[in-house]
């Protein structure tokens, strides 16, 4: 089977008033989109480092009905790093983004091409999943959106990140408020302590809980 992280299928203007592009450093291209939900479902795909890379209309999948048959190109294929021992169970995933009231509408048209794909899947040893607003666009998107500002280290003072997990080190649990007040004095330099924090955070050095909220009074450690 080909490499999937070529698109079978380009999305042309007509796909919808709401497709375009973004640019992935994961990939090292760019990606397509046909919805923002998409946008933001590709968004949490380039953050996450489990992921190794990912191809938006990656492949054709063919299924009959009476005796006719059809195709169906899913809207994203995500397959996840093979070196972190945290993703040797993981499998990787063949994906379709829809909003629930589009499923709810179209469900008769949507079944026998989700259950072809349900199969092709198990066939090749991945997983099929639908992905909905409920499961996308929830506090971990928040926070992706706003550590992604952060992941470039081309603003980062590293004499800055160091003092930072240097404290946390010392401090064990703590939270931002109390990490940059034990991190610097001056207003300026907490303001570029800060900065530090979430570029650790951002890069996976500060661990914290991504599903809730992130804030000043948010759980720190040292990854």
């Amino acid at each position: 089977m080909r490499e999937i992280n070529t698109p079978i299928r380009k999305i042309g203007k007509g796909s919808s008033s709401l497709h375009g592009l973004v640019y992935s450093k994961k990939n090292q291209t760019h990606r397509a989109f046909e919805s923002t939900l998409e946008r933001d479902f590709i968004e949490t795909l380039e953050f996450d480092f489990n992921v190794d890379y990912y191809c938006e209309q990656p492949m054709e999948i063919q299924y009959w009905i009476n005796d006719e048959l059809h195709t169906y190109i899913p809207d994203v294929f995500v397959s996840f790093r093979t070196d972190l021992p945290q993703c040797k169970s993981m499998k990787s995933m063949i994906c379709e983004v829809k909003y629930r009231s589009t499923l709810k509408e179209r469900w008769s048209e949507f079944k026998p091409k989700f259950k072809a794909a349900k199969q092709y899947a198990e066939n090749n040893g991945w997983i099929f999943r639908i992905l909905t607003e409920h499961e996308i666009r929830t506090p971990y998107l928040d926070n992706v959106k706003f550590l992604l500002n952060y992941r470039d280290s081309e603003f980062v003072n590293a004499n800055g990140c160091a003092v930072v997990l240097d404290v946390l080190t010392q401090l064990q649990n703590t939270c931002p408020e109390e990490l940059i007040l034990c991190s610097a004095r001056d207003k300026k330099m907490q303001a570029e302590s800060l900065y530090s924090l979430w570029h650790l955070v951002a890069i996976g050095m500060i661990g914290c809980d991504l599903t809730s909220p992130l804030n000043m009074r948010s759980e720190l450690w040292v990854v």
